[in-house]
């Protein structure tokens, strides 16, 4: 294999200490968020934020500084997403800040934080398979948990029950009849009456610190939610006729909640969104709080209602630091079926124009967050290459596709380095990288596309190989059409170290046998000098398929269904495999990606690969405990890996469901050192190299050269014991590049180059 097969050649070479390490960790990473990136000259405040699709907002204090920050649980990904206020220029900004993302408990369906024992401090209130589970916020100073209820219990009219709260509806927390502690409302299990679950913790003890709740309307603003989006039935008497028959309701589906004074009249109006509806429905409460009686619906806020594709939600949280409480709204969408939803920009934001008591909201902007981080919709599948051929590695990046009109389809964006080498800088500048996700199938039409009559190209996931073995570095990627996953791939037509030449027309189709949603990585397992490939099934498991064809004439064969002993595994989906010297031990390292939005490393899997592999998932460090754990980083999950900043450690670049990147800085420790030899040392000279590098070795053997993505640039010279051969390295562009030096008695050596040519 010419370019995967030996990425880890490259990066065992090379030595760094660990940051904290403790002993026997077999790699470690830790946030980085000092890697510039700019869209349209502009520069991105959190560009490795990792993306939001249906958030969930909530202001609390995370380093005590006495300024509110902001927290954004994503249903789909199940993540919590963590935001310092930080003062810039006399003004407050939110800051991505993954540290205190590591202090949460894990979470689904929906979060809501609010203060329900008045300590100052917001609990944290979120779904649990029985109901609603509570966890009191008892940290002094950041973030610590304690589980209080789980689940709450409420008193109904037979007795003590669970207050349940289906996983796909947003509850209200919120003090109702202000007596000073919090109530909960939620719709019933039929999606269509509000019930009210009144807090007895002050009646009764005198203090807000109980959670005991008692059912005391099961069809509080005498209300009914009917069957369609603008349906709703008012002056219903709870306990009337009025109601729907228990056998005439439909299933329950999804509902959001939200429950304030949006009128200024002091009475908590309602808004609130279904599963199946574009608009957010404004609820006007003509009564009191307790004794709520809503009389009319209406499209809010008036400046610019919101209207999503599907299952709207509201948030009401100050977010511009005024003192007056914003209004953000996001789909309640566990999944984008159909690709309804534009999760680019899924998050609108009104900012409050009149005061606390009054408030009065206008439109800002739909992508809240979203607009200063990389975030390409969903799925985004990063892959690196120096395209340009100017010396460093250009940032690509797929996703599931974006909305144009009634069409949907995938693009690539591509970020080039404008920094260098060691001092990556990325800016976007194309949104749509050769215009190939319009095209059902790139391989059998010859141009761009079929234009917007027929279905494009879907979940578009690029891969950089040499896949015809010419020695030039093609584009490949899979994607999702008519139903399947198919592997396809462009040849490259230039020479090696030129920029890319890649035609579209060009395209390849590869017989390489994929189920629906499998995810590829090419690695040539069995060392005969083509790709094979390790492919990550939906179901957890990998599959090995051995190429018993050549480069340019693939054959593939099923070798092995459960590649490693990985099991099937529901709670790890969608694994998307890689294959790297992670830990620069010399040996390379399998690690995968999944739905649990966890990374699991393979340490040395190849010293075994016929056995069942180890496993290890504490990589990344939490800096606040200066321990290594498991990040949730937003399964399923789509890593790459390359050296970005010349430290001779390949970075960690990992894509999201929500769209975004994870930028992980490796800090493992050294694993070999900087140069391997076995057997009597060979010379190699000189270096820097401005053409030529000469080398002599004491025995038989071959001579290879790889880039910094462990890409090979040169075809395999053999070597004479004693005789000195010249490597022409006049054709590539300045870098580093590694030597290998094989013998035919198994002695291996490498040695790193610097080429500067005049």
């Amino acid at each position: 294999m010419k370019d995967f097969g030996l990425l880890f050649a490259f990066c065992s070479l090379f030595a760094h200490p660990g940051i904290g390490q403790p002993a026997g960790q077999p790699a470690s990473f830790r946030y980085e968020a000092s890697v510039p990136v700019t869209v349209a000259g502009q520069p991105l405040a959190n560009p490795w934020a990792g993306g939001l699709n249906a958030g969930q907002f909530s202001t609390l204090f995370l380093n005590d500084d006495a300024v509110a920050d902001l927290v954004v649980f994503d249903r789909t990904t199940h993540k919590l997403t963590a935001f310092l206020a930080v003062a810039e220029g006399g003004h407050y900004a939110y800051r991505h800040a993954p540290a205190y993302e590591f202090g949460f408990p894990p979470l689904s369906g929906w979060a809501l934080l609010a203060d329900y024992d008045h300590d100052g401090r917001k609990d944290l209130f979120t779904h649990t398979n029985l109901g609603i589970a509570v966890y009191r916020n008892v940290a002094e100073n950041g973030i610590r948990w304690e589980k209080i209820a789980d689940p709450l219990y409420t008193e109904g009219f037979s007795g003590q029950i669970n207050l349940q709260v289906p996983v796909s509806d947003i509850p209200a927390v919120v003090d109702l009849d202000e007596d000073g502690d919090l109530d909960v409302l939620a719709y019933d299990f039929s999606g269509h009456q509000v019930e009210y679950h009144r807090n007895q913790s002050v009646e009764k003890y005198g203090h807000a610190r109980a959670l005991e709740f008692k059912r005391v309307y099961t069809c509080w603003g005498n209300f009914e939610s009917g069957e369609t989006c603008v349906d709703f039935r008012f002056g219903l008497p709870c306990g009337s006729g009025g109601r729907l028959a228990p056998g005439g309701r439909p299933l329950h589906s999804g509902s959001s909640l939200l429950v304030a004074d949006l009128s200024g009249d002091g009475h908590k109006d309602v808004l609130t969104g279904k599963v199946d509806c574009n608009p957010l429905q404004y609820l006007v409460n003509e009564g009191t709080n307790r004794d709520a009686d809503f009389t009319r619906r209406q499209p809010f806020p008036a400046d610019k209602p919101v209207d999503f594709a599907a299952f709207p939600a509201a948030f009401y949280e100050d977010v511009d630091f005024d003192g007056k409480q914003d209004l953000i709204a996001a789909p309640n969408v566990s999944a984008n079926e159909s690709g309804q939803v534009d999760f680019g920009a899924s998050a609108w934001l009104y900012l409050n124009q009149g005061t606390p008591a009054r408030p009065d909201f206008r439109y800002r902007q739909s992508d809240f967050l979203q607009e200063q981080m990389v975030d390409v919709g969903e799925n985004a599948a990063p892959a690196l290459a120096d395209d340009d051929g100017d010396g460093d590695l250009d940032l690509f990046v797929g996703n599931t596709g974006l909305r144009n009109g009634d069409s949907f389809s995938a693009v690539i964006s591509r970020f080039e380095n404008v920094g260098s080498a060691r001092q990556p800088a990325f800016a976007r500048e194309t949104g749509n990288f050769l215009a190939f996700g319009h095209s059902a199938d790139p391989a059998g039409n010859g141009h761009g596309g079929h234009g917007g009559d027929q279905p494009g190209l879907t979940d578009v996931r690029p891969l950089f190989a040499d896949f015809n073995g010419d020695g030039a570095t093609d584009l490949g990627f899979t994607a999702h059409t008519g139903g399947a996953t198919a592997l396809w791939y462009i040849p490259n037509a230039a020479a090696r170290g030129q920029a890319f030449q890649l035609l579209l027309r060009d395209t390849v189709r590869l017989p390489l046998p994929l189920d629906f949603d499998e995810r590829p990585f090419p690695w040539d397992l069995d060392r005969d000098g083509d790709l094979d490939w390790l492919v990550g099934n939906p179901r957890g498991n990998l599959r090995h398929y051995e190429n018993t064809g050549t480069a340019s004439r693939p054959v593939f064969r099923l070798a092995n269904d459960q590649f490693g002993g990985i099991p099937e595994d529901p709670e790890r989906r969608n694994v998307v495999p890689l294959v790297a010297d992670v830990n620069a031990d010399g040996q390379p390292d399998l690690l995968t990606g999944d739905r649990s939005g966890r990374l699991t490393l393979y340490p040395s899997f190849w010293a075994d690969p016929d056995g069942a592999f180890g496993a290890v998932t504490d990589l990344v460090l939490d800096t606040l405990s200066r321990r290594y754990t498991s990040a949730i980083l937003g399964g399923p999950l789509f890593p790459v890996v390359a050296d970005l900043d010349g430290d001779q450690l390949p970075e960690l670049l990992v894509g999201t469901h929500a769209g975004g990147i994870a930028y992980l800085k490796n800090t493992s420790p050294p694993g070999s050192s900087t140069e391997t030899v076995a057997g009597p040392e060979a010379v190699v000279y000189p270096n820097p190299v401005k053409r030529y590098a000469y080398v002599r070795v004491p025995y038989a053997g071959e001579v290879e050269l790889f880039n910094s993505l462990g890409q090979s640039v040169l075809t395999r010279r053999s070597i004479l014991a004693n005789r000195e051969i010249a490597v022409d390295l006049g054709y590539l562009t300045n870098g580093l590049y590694v030597l290998k030096i094989g013998g035919s008695g198994g002695e291996v050596q490498t040695r790193k180059l610097l080429l500067q040519k005049e």
